[in-house]
């Protein structure tokens, strides 16, 4: 158990993460600058509940000894679900498994001989430990990554209940993603940015493109909750406003086909602040599909070609969701991180600027710098690939569950 959920534990790694030192309470946890052993890691991991089951993972699990019983029962069960190169992994690991078991077992008679007990001991100590190794080797093998993980992604970020509040905090959050994608060396463009007069945005398109774009955002979909001052509140009152963030994995022309016939084009003359091209020439586009309904607008572009192209882009991503959104409702949810558009409805995040905090609801951590997070660099990536590793543990048991 110590050594085994090192990997389990990176989802609370103390590091530059929480760069003050706090008071720990039963909302948060926090960190002060002395090393934390990893039996107190586990003791916070149970306190706070996100990842008290992952903890309880090891080779020695029921569940998971009848996983491995079973993938040693027949190779054709290896190779199904995983590809060539992960299925010869896992038959390895799952040999060494059981050499390294049986050496154990022999080891058991004989240590019951005095003469070579404290050899046994030390031999099934080192024995031990290399199964716990092998243990992690097969927890992170099993694991087959997500279908639409390499897809690009369509971020809509639309400002919530609050007014004006709103919709400054949502974009603040349509440039937070922004950085986030730069940050990871993606590609971004804005395909809709409805700006207000008075500052923020009601509401913004953007599409993200690059290798692992979609697994990157995918559980940012959800409701965004802001705590702060306003700066035209005059008595310092706390106001709390919400902005909704849609994540949607963007489908290739294989996966949604939009026959010609079901397309209707309206040129429209731009409007809002942008030249003289605004208002004067028909450079925007509104793109319905008529079977569906659906419509999108786009005027991003001072060329009406280029506005086509990207407002067939937000159509086809706009049925590709109104599609997962059909399969959703059809499959039972089991895993408590949803993506994209699953977690659509449910607040997922607060960002408290007078605690300079923002927790994530979903596995109950709390991050110290709210402006680290907004900039969309290692604090909010670090919060990422916590996201990550829980959802991993959680797939990880549902496998074995499954499979007992």
């Amino acid at each position: 158990m110590k050594e085994s959920c090192r990997t389990i534990f990176r989802l609370i790694t103390y590091r530059q993460l929480f760069p003050v030192n706090r008071t720990a309470n039963n909302k948060c946890f926090v960190v002060t600058k002395r090393h934390y052993s990893t039996r107190e890691r586990i003791d916070t991991c149970s306190r706070r509940g996100y990842a008290s089951e992952a903890c309880s993972l090891s080779l020695k699990d029921v569940n998971v000894q009848n996983y491995i019983q079973k993938l040693a029962s027949s190779s054709n069960q290896i190779s199904e679900g995983h590809n060539y190169n992960s299925s010869a992994v896992i038959s390895r690991i799952v040999k060494e498994i059981f050499v390294k078991q049986n050496e154990l077992e022999e080891l058991k008679t004989l240590s019951e001989d005095p003469d070579f007990r404290e050899i046994a001991a030390k031999d099934a100590l080192k024995i031990n430990e290399e199964l716990e190794n092998l243990g992690e080797e097969f927890f992170k093998s099993v694991l087959e990554p997500e279908p639409l993980d390499h897809n690009d992604v369509v971020i809509e970020v639309s400002a919530g209940i609050g007014g004006q509040e709103a919709m400054l905090f949502a974009q603040e959050l349509f440039q937070m993603y922004q950085y986030f994608a730069s940050f990871h060396g993606l590609e971004v463009s804005v395909t809709k940015y409805d700006e207000t007069e008075i500052g923020g945005i009601r509401q913004g398109f953007a599409t993200i493109s690059g290798i692992g774009a979609y697994r990157i955002f995918k559980f940012e979909g959800g409701v965004h909750r802001v705590q702060r001052t306003p700066k035209t509140e005059k008595s310092g009152r706390i106001h709390t406003s919400t902005a909704t963030v849609a994540v949607i994995p963007l489908p290739t022309e294989i996966q949604v086909v939009l026959a010609p016939q079901d397309l209707k084009y309206e040129p429209k003359k731009a409007s809002g602040a942008g030249g003289q091209h605004v208002n004067t020439t028909e450079s925007a586009i509104r793109l319905t599909h008529l079977p569906t309904g659906l419509s999108v607008e786009c005027q991003m572009e001072r060329s009406q070609i280029r506005n086509r192209t990207l407002a067939l882009q937000m159509l086809r991503a706009k049925i590709y969701e109104k599609e997962l959104q059909s399969q959703n409702s059809k499959m039972k949810q089991t895993r408590k991180l949803q993506t994209g558009l699953a977690g659509r409805s449910e607040k997922i995040r607060t960002y408290n600027f007078v605690q300079d905090r923002v927790t994530d609801h979903r596995i109950g951590i709390s991050v110290f710098n709210l402006r680290g997070i907004l900039d969309g660099t290692e604090y909010l990536n670090d919060l990422v690939e916590k996201l990550h590793e829980y959802d991993n543990q959680e797939r990880i048991l549902q496998l074995f569950t499954e499979a007992s």
